[in-house]
Formats: structure tokens, C-alpha cells, sequence
């Protein structure tokens, strides 16, 4: 009896010969999807943004100079002189700014975004 030699793999059935295609199929088949993935993620970057809607308007980033035609509202709002807007919300569409008074305390500004009307006004002044 001889024996194969040990550097020779076992022949191997017809079943396990179709498994090994099979799997071979499958990892080129993953391999090219990674490829085209990140190929479509490499266009994607180089491309940049072309839906042609400013970024920063469609953020809710308040937008001046050139980019405020982009704007959806385009409105100015008075303040009092030297208040300073410490903080701002946005709900629908209304806008809430809060005031620091130079004089001390503090205003609530309710404003309707689409027309810029004051909508009302609170002012929260230090007692005496």
C-alpha cells in the first residue's frame, strides 16, 4: 500500500467542487459591490452639492449678504437700541427671540416669520 505524498490536498467529491465555485462567486460578487460602493462614494464627494439650493437656508442658518436672496424671509426686525439677542427658537413658523435690555432685564420677542410681525412682546424688568 502507498500512501499520497503529504504535500498533495485530497481530491475532493463533486459537491464540495460546486460549494468551492459557489463561494467564489459569491466573494467576487462582494468584492465588486465594495468597489462600486465606495466608487459612488468617491463621485459623490467629488461632485459636491448640485441640488442648487443654498445649504445654510435650507439648515435654518441665517443667511446675509449674497445668500440672503436665498432666503425664504427676508424681513427686519427692531429691536431696542443696545439689546443684545441672547437666544432664538423657531417653531412653525414663528420666531422667539430673547432680549438682554441695557437697561436690565429681559424681552421675549414673538415674531411671525412670513409677514416679520411682531407677534408680541414680553419684558421681564428688575423690581425696585
Amino acid at each position: 500500500m502507498t500512501q499520497p505524498p503529504l504535500n498533495e490536498p485530497p481530491a475532493l467529491s463533486a459537491e464540495e467542487v460546486r460549494v468551492q465555485r459557489i463561494l467564489k462567486l459569491v466573494v467576487i460578487g462582494l468584492g465588486l459591490l465594495i468597489v462600486g460602493v465606495l466608487g459612488l462614494m468617491v463621485y459623490t464627494v467629488i461632485s459636491g452639492d448640485r441640488t442648487g439650493q443654498d445649504v445654510s437656508a435650507a439648515n435654518g442658518v441665517t443667511a446675509v449678504g449674497k445668500n440672503a436672496a436665498a432666503m425664504p424671509y427676508s424681513h427686519d426686525i427692531a429691536i431696542p437700541r443696545h439689546a443684545m439677542v441672547i437666544e432664538s427658537r423657531v417653531d412653525g413658523s414663528t420666531l422667539m427671540l430673547r432680549l438682554t435690555l441695557p437697561e436690565g432685564g429681559e424681552e421675549i420677542m414673538m415674531i411671525d416669520m412670513p409677514t416679520g410681525k411682531v407677534l408680541g412682546r414680553m419684558r421681564m424688568l428688575p423690581s425696585d
